[in-house]
């Protein structure tokens, strides 16, 4: 099992433990110099974990039966908000 990664930290930055614990993540065990690839990987791993909270809280608000599937009728429902529809007009265009 792959270690957990710390979320992004805080938009005000105005937690210091959070901020140290994510440099050292980025930084690995060294003091060393961290790489773009590297970098890129560790931001991408630490962004992933906000995401996949947003994703799940996503899905929960569209179980409307909270039976942790979503039927027909509920994607439905989903498509019928204004938001996603403007996101996925250009998915409906022929």
């Amino acid at each position: 099992m792959a270690a957990q990664r710390p979320a992004f930290p805080s938009a005000s930055l105005g937690n210091q433990a959070e901020l140290d614990e994510f440099v050292n993540t980025l930084m690995g065990c060294s003091n060393r110099q961290v790489t773009y690839s590297q970098f890129m990987a560790e931001m991408i791993a630490a962004k992933k974990a906000d995401n996949d909270e947003v994703l799940w809280r996503m899905f929960k608000e569209l179980d409307s039966d909270n039976n942790n599937s979503l039927d027909a009728n509920e994607i439905r429902a989903m498509l019928q908000k204004p938001k996603v529809r403007e996101i996925m007009a250009d998915r409906f265009l022929a």
